[in-house]
């Protein structure tokens, strides 16, 4: 057996763990604290929990750097890339699709939402008396998820929303009144 073909020991158990997750349907490690934002062209939860081989590649290719891997607090999903928003937006450049080996990851014709942005009131500049807007002004053109309602208050398309996160970059609000969750 070659070094290619070659699965190591961690791998092959968070596999085996990931497989025992999928038949029993219920969640064998209680250490998974909340589900996370997926990489774009990510296969469902289950399937890719299966599939992904957790080399790390995509989170080293990430030019914008928002994939990280999954730590032990994340049960079978450890080794797993997720999306940190709080470090940048992803621009779906697929250089993470690209570098896949598994094909955990697929590239799509258009941008397929990853995740879907809240707008938390209690924290947003709006809707404690000030004037902003930034989070409207930075949606991508053509997907025009979010604007601007009454003159004054952001509201978020769910429908057009892909989740790229550039609404989390731009807002002024600390903590950021913007979070995007997995669909």
């Amino acid at each position: 057996m070659n070094g290619e073909q070659r699965i190591s020991r961690r791998t092959l158990l968070t596999a085996a763990g990931a497989r025992l997750f999928l038949l029993t349907g219920e969640l064998v490690d209680r250490g998974v604290k909340r589900a996370v934002v997926r990489p774009p062209g990510a296969l469902s939860e289950p399937e890719f929990l299966l599939t992904c081989t957790r080399c790390g590649e995509c989170a080293r290719r990430c030019v914008r750097g928002v994939i990280l891997l999954a730590g032990p607090d994340q049960g079978v999903a450890l080794g797993t890339p997720y999306v940190d928003f709080s470090r940048s937006n992803c621009d779906f450049c697929y250089e993470c699709v690209k570098v896949c080996p598994s094909d955990a990851l697929k590239k799509t014709r258009e941008p397929v939402p990853i995740g879907k942005a809240r707008i938390l009131r209690e924290r947003c500049l709006a809707f404690q008396g000030q004037v902003c807007g930034n989070c409207a002004a930075s949606c991508p053109a053509g997907i025009n998820a979010l604007h601007i309602v009454r003159q004054r208050y952001p509201e978020i398309n769910a429908d057009r929303c892909i989740g790229c996160g550039n609404c989390v970059q731009r807002c002024l609000a600390m903590p950021k009144a913007i979070e995007i969750f997995p669909i």
